[in-house]
């Protein structure tokens, strides 16, 4: 079973790959070469197709055991 700072971290490594990913000049910018023959993509499409990574890492995120019930604790009552 992994521990709290290992699952963090996992989650941590998923969205920061995930972001430089969809933001191949961020990525070269921070030093990664793995990009660097890529540009972001401004359009609509790509505007949606980032909204839905994004909501899928947010998802990801509390949906783990350890830190859904933070995030239920933390949220405000409705």
């Amino acid at each position: 079973m992994p521990t709290p700072d290992t699952a963090v971290n996992a989650i941590a490594d998923r969205f920061w790959e995930g972001l430089l990913r969809e933001s191949p000049t961020t990525a070269t910018a921070y030093g990664d070469e793995r990009y660097d023959d890529l540009l972001d993509d401004p359009s609509p499409a790509g505007a949606r197709r980032h909204a839905r990574s994004a909501s899928g890492r947010w998802r990801r995120s509390r949906s783990s055991p350890r830190t859904a019930s933070r995030w239920r604790s933390a949220s405000p009552a409705t």
